[in-house]
């Protein structure tokens, strides 16, 4: 080995690093919500009630002009849908509107909609008070959890369990009955090191427990 090559650098506290980036993330994600509902939606809406005026004051002999305006407000009507649908991916307003518990319920049917998945959600009766950045970590936790239940194809149900402890503590316990979940080396499994680590950087506690009909993530975090 040549002696004069240095040793390359290395990071001195990649979890740092990480949660950085997965904070940076979300804000350029809210950014983005904002330009797409302020910019692009002002535009269609403001497209959309103009080719509406042209369709009424349209004579009734410009019967084709008239058919090319209502296909331009159908397509403006797509993209208006397309542009929340873009948004509540981005960010979703129930997280901002009502909080973390009906997005949550939201995520759970919406995450395993194109599935024949049994679901079950459980959830308190009292929002717990949690910061913004808190609720959007928790929801990205479960997001990527279904995500990997989805993907595996090996489940028929899914059990989403959120309780209060004490009321000092939120738990979160995802179950499935596929292929069980297994501690590997984060290397090689990117997704679930990024479960652990949203857990980790809120200061909190993951576990892998096996069941006898499968297994369960689960997630407790400090209010």
């Amino acid at each position: 080995m040549n002696p004069d090559c240095k040793e390359p650098y290395r990071l001195k506290d990649p979890n740092g690093l990480a949660s950085y980036l997965q904070a940076k993330v979300e804000v350029d994600k809210a950014e983005l919500t904002r330009q797409l509902h302020d910019n692009l939606g002002g535009l269609i809406v403001a497209a959309l009630m103009d080719t509406a005026w042209a369709e009424q004051n349209l004579t009734e002999s410009a019967g084709l002009a008239q058919e090319k305006l209502r296909r331009v407000r159908q397509s403006l009507g797509a993209a208006i849908d397309l542009k929340r649908k873009l948004i509540e991916n981005l960010r979703p307003t129930l997280l901002d509107n009502f909080g973390l518990l009906a997005a949550l319920s939201w995520q759970l049917k919406h995450g395993t909609a194109a599935t024949a998945l049994r679901i079950c959600g459980k959830f308190p009766a009292t929002e717990p008070h949690l910061s913004s950045e808190t609720s959007i970590a928790l929801f990205r936790y479960v997001e990527e959890a279904l995500h990997l239940i989805v993907r595996d194809k090996t489940a028929s149900a899914v059990d989403l369990e959120v309780t209060i402890e004490e009321n000092a503590r939120l738990k979160i316990v995802l179950s499935q009955d596929g292929s069980p979940f297994v501690e590997t080396d984060d290397r090689d499994f990117p997704e679930f090191a990024s479960l652990k680590h949203r857990i980790w950087r809120l200061h909190g506690t993951f576990e892998v427990l096996q069941t006898a009909g499968g297994s369960s993530l689960s997630a407790v975090v400090p209010l």
